[in-house]
């Protein structure tokens, strides 16, 4: 059986549903002028109901809403405080007129914006290393700031960059232990370090005359921090053992404006015959290998804190000191001087059987005991007097004895 509904019905029930609902109109703005896009919320309290509508570029919004019924607004939108509005309906439609947000004042209160700094950047022939970019422990020295970097590496003994063995190493552009590159960066902590720099230093006669002769090597100049340029620091390590043996040795430096001193020194008897890592590593040769003979100061090889290696036991006492300054803004002065000295205890036992033939037997034995002792004394100084911007007077000494 099929029912049909009078179209007069159809009409009476829309007649109704109409006549049951009304309206709401309302525009939202800010101090100044309409606010578009705003969300509003909308919750009916009676059945829970939840719809939400945006404003027009005008800020006006209209809702459509039951007669005799609650509800609650919340306006919302970014840079702006909620607002939340009840409202209760009764027969006629509902005008707001204009809803006022308030600014969020403290929306941007937490905000924190960071950005890693720039680990290594050019300027003309310098490549310039930050340190803040590189981490390393606590108690680090240069040496061990200076492996991290890109490009750099010590091998052998010997600090070099993109390949080529670094032949200097300056401290705020000045000379720190002469020409041993090993044992600057051994004996500077990273913590005062600010900047690395990296580049092709050229001769004392190029920089004087401005020409370039070609006799140019890989430096490395490290600028310390500003607040680190007036102190003390340093370490002392010391150890005793079984059958008397012993070690001990540090360093301190000094430092006060342009005014820089470093101590050095070192005491054992376990055949330790330079200043070990934890103060300054002497390297007697390049090649690092052991039982070398290690070439003299005319081969330029020679480092200026340490003495070739030798056999046997060894009871060693070495000392150094470092000393730069600058005078009346002209004269500049750097010099370092090494002590060493060593007791060298070498004994030496060979036997040797022969058989003759039949049960003859020829046995031979040898003993051989040296004692030595040796005294090792070197000096390097370098005096700069700048007379004026195109005269400049540089003295330089190096003598063992």
């Amino acid at each position: 059986m099929k029912y049909r509904i009078p179209g007069l019905a159809v009409i009476l029930f829309f007649s109704l549903t109409v006549q049951a609902q009304l309206k709401l109109n309302a525009t939202v703005a800010d101090q100044q002028q309409p606010v578009a896009g705003v969300t509003i919320l909308v919750h009916q309290k009676t059945n829970g109901d939840n719809f939400q509508v945006l404003t027009n570029n005008k800020g006006e919004f209209s809702l459509p809403l039951k007669k005799n019924s609650a509800y609650v607004l919340k306006l919302s939108h970014v840079g702006y405080v909620t607002m939340s509005l009840k409202i209760e309906t009764e027969k006629t439609d509902v005008n707001l007129g204009i809803l006022t947000l308030q600014p969020n004042t403290d929306l941007l209160s937490g905000v924190t914006i960071k950005s890693k700094k720039q680990g290594v950047k050019q300027k003309n022939d310098t490549l310039e290393f930050s340190s803040s970019a590189y981490k390393v422990h606590q108690d680090a020295s240069a040496e061990d700031l200076v492996r991290k970097l890109p490009g750099i590496s010590l091998e052998d003994g010997a600090v070099k960059s993109q390949g080529e063995e670094v032949k200097k190493v300056t401290i705020d552009g000045r000379e720190f232990f002469g020409d041993d590159a090993t044992a600057a960066l051994k004996n500077l902590p990273a913590e005062i370090i600010d900047k690395i720099q990296v580049f092709d230093r050229m001769s004392d006669n190029a920089q004087m005359t401005g020409f370039d002769d070609g006799n140019s090597s890989k430096s490395i100049n490290i600028i310390t921090k500003a607040e680190m340029r007036n102190g003390r620091f340093g370490r002392v390590s010391a150890g005793y053992g079984t059958s008397k043996t012993y070690n001990a040795g540090g360093n301190l430096s000094y430092y006060s404006g342009k005014q820089r001193i470093s101590l050095l020194g070192l005491a054992n008897n376990v055949n330790q015959q330079n200043f070990s890592s934890q103060d300054i590593v002497g390297i007697s040769q390049s090649s690092g290998k052991k039982n070398k003979t290690p070439k003299t100061d005319a081969g330029k090889n020679a480092t200026n804190f340490s003495v070739g290696p030798k056999s046997g036991v060894n009871t060693t006492t070495a000392t150094g000191v470092n000393f730069a300054d600058l005078y009346a803004k002209k004269i500049e002065l750097t010099a370092s001087y090494f002590y060493n000295h060593t007791d060298n205890n070498n004994q030496e036992t060979s036997s040797r059987n022969s058989f003759t033939g039949g049960d003859s037997l020829l046995n031979y034995q040898e003993s051989r005991q040296s004692v030595s002792s040796g005294d090792n004394h070197r000096v390097n100084i370098r005096a700069t007097y700048k007379v004026d911007s195109s005269n400049t007077i540089i003295l330089t000494s190096k003598d063992h004895f």
